[in-house]
């Protein structure tokens, strides 16, 4: 395989996601070679959905890994599990992930996506009716590594039967419960049988789209104030696409992200509401609305 582990500094921490499943083990095996004698090291960190009743099983599972390849483990358990969506497990999953990176003043997460996870994403958006983002999927950042991503799944199966390496099966990966498992089961072996290519073309618009987004990223960082206290009001009239990007790495920057609904919803008060008004990000942050500019306030104790 090869990996993309450029990014990874052998002399720094890093917390390292672990289900338990094939394409984690092999993760945690790849990583546990190249870390071999360095400086750094690896925290195995396992998240518990508790959605099935053998999953206190993968936590042990993965503890005796972690001990296996001598690395420090920690793990957590997703607050009232069976009520969260799809998306919303996977947000309180990375958030756990983000907090054990805290914890150990790790330099990064590093997961194990890989391909397949990116088609079955970039399909599962365009279902959704996503904007131009949504193909964007997986993009590289300082904090989340992925250097699976450019590996099929397939890929990682023969890395782990030749190294005979052993891992857990999840069982609802086969239930059509999720959309991502009835993308995974029907979609994409109908689309790779009636329309074939068509996975390359799509990973390719994946590729074209992330070029895209880095260009776009590094505008909304030269037009956004470098303080960050404050959004000029006067971009909140551009066309609406434009706002939209504007206001949203904003409210990101500001410590209150919002999803494309939200960040519309905030940036039609921005341009009706009158001077002084406040608008509800969250429990805690309000967008205030002043003459000349936007400005993110906490709420009064």
């Amino acid at each position: 395989m090869k990996l993309y582990l450029d990014t990874i500094d052998t002399n720094k921490t890093y917390v390292v996601g672990v289900s338990g499943g094939v394409d984690s083990v092999v993760l945690l095996d790849v990583l546990s070679t190249i870390f071999q004698g360095a400086k750094g090291s690896l925290v195995v960190a396992h998240v518990n959905h508790g959605l099935r009743n053998d999953a206190d099983n993968d936590a042990d599972f993965v503890q005796a890994l972690a001990v296996k390849y001598g690395c420090e483990y920690t793990s957590s358990t997703l607050p009232q599990a069976e009520h969260l969506s799809e998306e919303a497990g996977r947000s309180a999953r990375y958030a756990l992930y983000a907090q054990a990176k805290r914890d150990h003043n790790a330099a990064a997460v590093i997961t194990a996506h890989h391909q397949d996870d990116a088609l079955e994403t970039v399909l599962i958006n365009l279902l959704r009716g996503t904007g131009w983002r949504g193909l964007a999927c997986f993009s590289d950042r300082e904090d989340f590594i992925r250097p699976l991503i450019n590996e099929t799944k397939a890929a990682l199966y023969e890395y782990a039967v030749l190294h005979r390496l052993e891992w857990c099966e999840d069982s609802t990966n086969q239930e059509d419960t999720y959309l991502r498992n009835r993308v995974r089961h029907h979609l994409v072996p109908y689309m790779n049988t009636r329309s074939p290519g068509s996975r390359e073309k799509l990973l390719f618009s994946r590729t074209a789209q992330l070029n895209v987004r880095t260009e776009i990223d590094a505008l909304l960082e030269a037009l956004v104030p470098k303080d960050r206290a404050s959004l000029p009001r006067a971009y909140v009239a551009a066309e609406d696409i434009v706002a939209i990007e504007l206001l949203r790495h904003f409210l990101a920057l500001s410590g209150a992200p919002q999803t494309v609904p939200q960040t519309k919803r905030a940036l039609m008060f921005a341009r009706t509401a009158t001077n002084t008004k406040l608008f509800s990000l969250n429990r805690q942050l309000f967008l205030k609305i002043n003459r000349d500019s936007l400005v993110v306030v906490r709420r009064e104790s």
